[in-house]
């Protein structure tokens, strides 16, 4: 079991906890760990300090995943079904191809005034939704890129964000303790 923390990555193997606090090359701080996720070739990834990291088995550790970029990327990212990346930075979203090698290769960017995405999900049709602090919950549809905005807007006085985190990711924990801090 992966166990991502504010202060790093732990693994329970059943017996014991291991803890990961730095990458590979010993400088990027695995810290303010708000998702872990595995692909469909069993490899582990996750973002700290805007890096994109892989988990390497054969190393036991965490390496740096190269994209091109100048700018660091958020803490949530979701791998979906057809092994697409989804993480953004500033107002844009990108999409990369996960390689069986473990690579990313970029396959499409979206210009949205959105840069404060707090958690994905993908639902049974393939299109991926998304809660934000400043738009609520919006869908993109990978295939025509056609973005969906404000389905279940952020307006009320009160938080809304536990019914509405529980409604349509019941199965995903990262996203709740990212947004309300409770979990």
């Amino acid at each position: 079991m992966w166990i991502g923390t504010k202060h790093g990555i732990y693994r329970f193997n059943g017996i014991q906890v291991k803890a990961y606090h730095t990458a590979k090359n010993q400088t990027i701080p695995l810290k303010d760990i708000f998702h872990i996720q595995e692909d469909r070739y069993r490899r582990l990834w996750t973002i700290a300090s805007g890096t994109i990291l892989r988990y390497n088995l054969l190393k036991d550790s965490f390496e740096t995943v190269a994209i091109v970029s100048d700018h660091s990327v958020y803490n949530m990212f979701h791998i979906d079904r057809q092994q697409r990346f989804w993480c953004h930075w500033s107002d844009t979203l990108r999409t990369y191809t996960i390689t069986p090698e473990g690579e990313l290769r970029p396959l499409r960017k979206y210009a949205i005034p959105i840069n404060d995405i707090r958690g994905y999900d993908e639902d049974a049709r393939g299109r991926i939704w998304c809660i934000s602090e400043s738009q609520g919950i919006f869908r993109i549809n990978p295939k025509p890129g056609i973005i969906k905005i404000g389905y279940l807007p952020y307006r009320a006085q009160h938080n809304p964000w536990h019914f509405v985190v529980l409604k349509f990711f019941p199965t995903k924990w990262s996203v709740p303790a990212a947004i309300s801090g409770a979990w």
